[in-house]
């Protein structure tokens, strides 16, 4: 397998400094076409992903916010014990959770609910259970399920958000490189629909499935250094098109110019 990368690598690299060299790709097996798309998919993810680790690092701070402020608290007999008895109703907020912790009688706040409303995600402890919450949707978790808890143990659960280990890290490779195929894969669509109609200007016809394969090889390097601006934050003005025009480009020179010398 690691030759054929190798091969591959080879051929995407010299049609990217010699674009007269497209023409020769028509050759290129449905076995190396596939590995090809799957490492245009990948590379199209790697801005997902690191943009993921980024948010998973923010929420990891978030998280340390919310612990820093929970008070001594225990859960027994399926009850909240707040060791210090609140007065009011405890809120920490932060850019992606809260915490609402309800004082015993307080009467329930306007501004907490709609903050609770606003919040991506919110954890609030009532007296007899626990509510996990999203604009979408919530549910709630019973004390009785939750037996034993107590402030320390909250923390560092809290605190393991922002952990990085297989349980977060997988789920996040996986969906980053759905994201990349399925967004590579309209990138195509575009790209090969515009060097087909550029192919019938100058009165040649190639199947839709060749020229998805020419310009999946001509786009590979283009699209390589726009990932890498993307995962340094830089996203130049009309990416697409200007993929599509280098893309053109490869493919007037690789595949027209060529055919036309015939």
């Amino acid at each position: 397998m690691s030759v054929i990368i190798i091969s591959i690598f080879k051929t995407i690299w010299n049609v990217f400094v010699f674009p007269e060299n497209l023409w020769q790709v028509t050759t290129l097996t449905k076995k190396k076409a596939a590995i090809v798309f799957v490492l245009f998919g990948m590379i199209i993810g790697i801005p997902y992903f690191v943009a993921s680790l980024q948010t998973l690092e923010a929420i990891g701070m978030d998280m340390q916010v919310i612990a820093e402020r929970i008070p001594e608290l225990t859960i027994e007999n399926e009850k909240l014990t707040v060791a210090d008895d609140l007065e009011q109703t405890l809120l920490v907020k932060t850019n992606s959770a809260n915490l609402v912790i309800y004082a015993d009688n307080a009467p329930d706040s306007l501004n907490i609910e709609r903050e609770i409303e606003r919040a991506p995600l919110s954890f609030i402890m009532t007296d007899s259970y626990l509510r996990v919450s999203t604009p979408v949707t919530h549910f709630d978790l019973s004390y009785e399920l939750l037996d034993g808890l107590t402030a320390d143990s909250l923390k560092s659960m809290l605190s393991d958000f922002g952990t990085l280990n297989g349980v977060t890290v997988i789920p996040m490779v996986v969906v980053s490189l759905l994201v990349g195929l399925v967004d590579g894969l309209f990138q195509l669509i575009i790209m090969a629909l515009v060097v087909n109609i550029l192919s019938l200007l100058f009165q040649i016809r190639l199947p839709f499935s060749q020229n998805f394969k020419l310009v999946l090889v001509a786009s590979f390097i283009p699209t390589l250094i726009m990932a890498l601006l993307n995962t340094f934050g830089v996203y130049p003005a009309a990416q697409t098109a200007i993929l599509a025009g280098i893309t053109a480009y490869i493919y007037y020179k690789g595949i027209i110019k060529h055919i036309t010398r015939l």
